[in-house]
């Protein structure tokens, strides 16, 4: 998808909550919701038997009033939203970057 002169990728996953965090900010007023959403893959190897490889996403959610709803470990999610990088510079003076998706709507998965 490109929005003007920025593109990005959209997402749409569903799958169980395995971590979730909240961070107050904006002098305590507003939260950003932290999510690690796991995902499991089925798949039949080259001997026929069938197989699991479970992928982990980080999701983030911001601009949340305080005390806003969290979805909790063992929650199974569904999530619109875009993916995003987070780059920084660690204690070694290397670039880190870190993908995230940047959560537009997130809701119980039936």
């Amino acid at each position: 998808m490109s929005k003007g002169k920025k593109d990005f990728a959209y997402v749409n996953l569903q799958g169980t909550v395995v971590f979730s965090d909240v961070v107050r900010y904006d002098n305590n007023t507003k939260e950003l919701h932290n999510y690690f959403i796991q995902i499991v893959e089925k798949y039949t190897d080259k001997k026929g038997d069938e197989r699991e490889r479970k992928h982990s996403f980080k999701a983030t959610q911001f601009g949340l009033r305080k005390n806003s709803d969290v979805f909790m470990r063992g929650d199974r999610v569904k999530i619109k939203g875009f993916l995003k990088v987070n780059s920084y510079k660690n204690d070694e003076d290397e670039w880190v970057n870190q993908v995230y998706v940047a959560i537009n709507e997130i809701d119980y998965a039936k």
